[in-house]
């Protein structure tokens, strides 16, 4: 049971990271995919990238704290 919450506190960490990552170096296939583009389209590309740093911001510290609270339970 523990494997498991450590494999998606690191699987939180990798999806934010690749999003900021992406948004960051403004990646025309990750801008552009079709679950992204509405947000383009609401926001406009440069506050979307924002908005999508953010989120991976959001998720890397969701998925670092649940790791550290996991580990924090094994003591």
């Amino acid at each position: 049971m523990m494997e498991k919450n450590f494999l998606v506190s690191l699987i939180v960490i990798f999806v934010g990271t690749f999003s900021a990552w992406c948004a960051f170096q403004n990646y025309n296939w990750f801008m552009n995919s079709r679950k992204a583009r509405f947000i383009v389209w609401v926001f406009g590309r440069k506050s979307a990238r924002i908005f999508y740093i953010v989120l991976g911001v959001v998720l890397m510290l969701a998925g670092f704290s649940h790791l550290i609270y996991q580990t924090a339970r094994l003591f």
